[in-house]
């Protein structure tokens, strides 16, 4: 039985060995060394998330700062920029389909003897601000109930 045992492990060990050595040939690396590779790229994503949270971590206080402030010109940039998008908006959204319309129930005609097209405005660039100012709303709320919002 011993023979016998001794001979498949021997097989197994070897074919084994001719595993790696296959798969070293095709990668080009050796299971080792990708370990290593797999190792080092844990430690850098684990140090780019700590990066990332320490930043998170900063840039909240100082918006707790800021959110403190009485100066409308530390302080109030939060609502203007939050008007500027809603009026943006509310303009793209409501005022124009409201317009074009009116614009199509009276048969107004441009220069050229169409229909008037009333443009849409771009709001591409603008969304991304919206939509993380509404994100915000929530940490403003936290603000409000804890009391920490200024007279801006």
């Amino acid at each position: 039985m011993s023979a016998i045992t001794d001979l498949v492990g021997g097989i197994i060990s070897g074919l084994g060995d001719t595993a790696v050595k296959i798969r070293t040939a095709i990668t080009g690396i050796d299971p080792t060394k990708q370990a290593e590779i797999a190792e080092l790229t844990m430690n850098l994503q684990a140090q780019a998330s700590k990066l990332e949270n320490d930043t998170i971590i900063a840039q909240t206080e100082i918006d707790k700062q800021e959110a403190a402030s009485t100066n409308i010109f530390v302080a109030g940039w939060r609502p203007a920029v939050g008007w500027a998008c809603a009026i943006a908006f509310g303009v793209n959204f409501l005022l124009l389909p409201i317009a074009q319309w009116v614009v199509q129930l009276f048969g107004v005609l441009g220069a050229d003897g169409k229909p008037l097209m009333l443009f849409r405005l771009d709001l591409t660039t603008m969304l991304p601000v919206l939509l993380g100012m509404l994100g915000l709303g929530a940490y403003r709320t936290v603000e409000k109930i804890n009391g920490s919002q200024g007279n801006h």
